[in-house]
């Protein structure tokens, strides 16, 4: 942790190693009334939400890739026959 500086250091408190402070965010470790601990897992929650909206759209966008394939690939048969 040293080498993140003296602010970061500053900001996470009590947490003084990389295990820890990932433990305090997944809510294994820490006293969730210590605002750091809090805010770790506010941002920790956060990212889990955004990861998983990133796989829905992309899912959603795989198929509507998938679609327009199909939709292309119709038209091509249409127009050769």
């Amino acid at each position: 942790m040293e080498t993140l500086g003296r602010s970061v250091r500053g900001e996470l408190g009590g947490l003084t190693t990389v295990a820890g402070v990932l433990a305090a965010a997944a809510g294994k470790e820490g006293d969730p009334a210590d605002p750091t601990v809090a805010a770790l897992r506010r941002a920790a929650a956060l990212r889990a939400e955004a990861l998983e909206s990133a796989a829905a759209l992309r899912a959603e966008a795989l198929e509507s890739a998938a679609v327009l394939r199909e939709r292309a690939r119709e038209e091509e048969s249409a127009v050769c026959r």
